[in-house]
């Protein structure tokens, strides 16, 4: 087991010691380097010894006295994700349409990238090697796709036989001082009613290692073609979610100071309900999976607004663009909002998602060629405004189109916004 070592920081520790790129990563303070987490958890060793091996399979010993934080200057290959095995019936990766980008269909199950970017992972393929590397190197939190604590309907759900007990397995890690976050993807008829009760019951007696449960609806979109039936969450499911959140918050508020239990943005949406408060959220530990994110986004509009100018030296067009199911609240609390600037017009433009078809009616998931589609029998006006996390890091929609792109068929400027910054650039229409 070894590493290549790509590239030297020319100046660095290891650059004066004379390692340099191309030469093998054996061992680090004697163990095995298996990846760059490894690495990272051994740097902060103050004496490190690394065995080398050049191209000619000479090794050699190097050793380094450093402090703390003090880093070698030495880069290693990215990380090759660990992928999927499991055949979950409500994978959304197995219903995306053909033709996308490639990197769209890759399912993952890594613990690493659980620990490094949040991404959810079920544990089915966890080895008992990988659990004590996590524990023994405190790879906490981790974001865990429990669905239901009921092995039998858990395996339904992820089209295995053959799975590990999730609670005998979050017990380890609990023992272990990991900390936890799970959610519980609700297929209506499956994993609800008495079934998600106790897997919420069962999950509380892990708090507080287990600090958050995330509700959220199982998303299908029209590629279903040859997979299970799934009948989506309606709207009487989602109010009878929320009767039940509120048993739950207030029960695990009086036990354990907190709510515990969080149901996703886009349950109160399909039941017309008003969002709940911040203090809902105790700190919105699973925003990334959309529970909250509508909230924080509201609070930073009202925040923020206090810097917006009251009134524009002349008069500015802006026009919204968001997914039908987001419409409601934004035709509502963020059109009221904007509207107070003087000079400042706000259009809303809805767009249905026809691009996946079937529920899918998230902003976060609307592609470009879909915005375009929309404006065909309208004029674009004044500056269009994207939804928050409908483009990658890249600056791509889900179907590869760029903002240059709907620029150039809408012959307006385009611009995105943040949740954590709404609408910023009004600011920037003082002068």
């Amino acid at each position: 087991m070894a590493l290549r070592i790509e590239t030297v920081k020319p100046g660095s520790l290891a650059d004066r010691a004379r390692v340099r790129p191309g030469q093998l990563l054996i061992q680090m303070s004697g163990q095995p380097v298996r990846d760059i987490l490894d690495y990272q958890f051994y740097l902060h060793d103050e004496n490190i010894k690394l065995i080398l091996k050049d191209k000619s399979a000479k090794t050699r010993t190097v050793s380094f006295r450093k402090d703390f934080e003090e880093d070698l200057g030495i880069e290693l290959p990215a990380m090759r994700t660990k992928k999927c095995r499991n055949n979950c019936i409500f994978c959304f990766v197995d219903q995306l349409p053909s033709g996308m980008r490639e990197s769209l269909y890759l399912k993952d199950e890594d613990y690493r990238l659980s620990f490094l970017q949040g991404s959810y992972i079920t544990m089915t393929d966890l080895k008992a090697e990988e659990m004590e590397r996590i524990i023994k190197q405190r790879l906490s939190p981790l974001f865990i796709s429990v669905h239901s604590t009921d092995e039998s309907v858990r395996k339904r759900l992820m089209g295995r036989r053959e799975i590990p007990n999730i609670l005998e397995m979050i017990s380890q890690l609990a023992q272990g001082g990991i900390q936890l976050h799970c959610q519980l993807l609700i297929c209506p008829g499956i994993n609800d009613g008495q079934a998600l009760c106790t897997s919420v019951e069962e999950l509380s007696q892990f708090f507080p290692a287990v600090q958050s449960v995330a509700v959220v609806p199982v998303g299908l979109t029209g590629y279903r073609q040859g997979l299970p039936d799934i009948r989506p969450v309606s709207s009487d499911d989602a109010g009878h979610l929320i009767q039940k959140g509120n048993i739950w918050q207030r029960k695990f508020r009086q036990r354990f100071g907190l709510g515990f239990v969080y149901l996703s943005d886009e349950i109160f949406l399909m039941a017309g309900v008003s969002l709940p408060p911040k203090e809902y959220y105790d700190g919105f530990p699973q925003i990334e999976n959309g529970v909250g994110m509508v909230r924080h986004f509201l609070d930073q509009l009202r925040q923020h607004q206090r810097t917006y100018p009251h009134r524009l030296p002349k008069a500015k067009i802006i026009t919204l663009v968001t997914g039908t199911a987001a419409a409601p609240f934004m035709a509502g609390t963020v059109i009221k909002h904007l509207s107070q600037v003087e000079n400042l017009t706000v259009h809303l433009v809805v767009v249905a998602n026809k691009f996946f078809s079937g529920g899918v009616s998230v902003s976060g998931l609307l592609t470009g060629s879909d915005i375009l589609k929309t404006f065909q029998n309208r004029t674009a006006q004044g500056t269009v405004i994207l939804p928050p996390n409908c483009l990658n890091g890249e600056g791509l929609f889900l179907d590869d189109l760029r903002v240059a792109d709907l620029e150039g068929e809408l012959g307006v400027e385009v611009r995105s916004t943040s949740i954590d910054h709404p609408f910023q650039f009004i600011e920037e229409m003082r002068s």
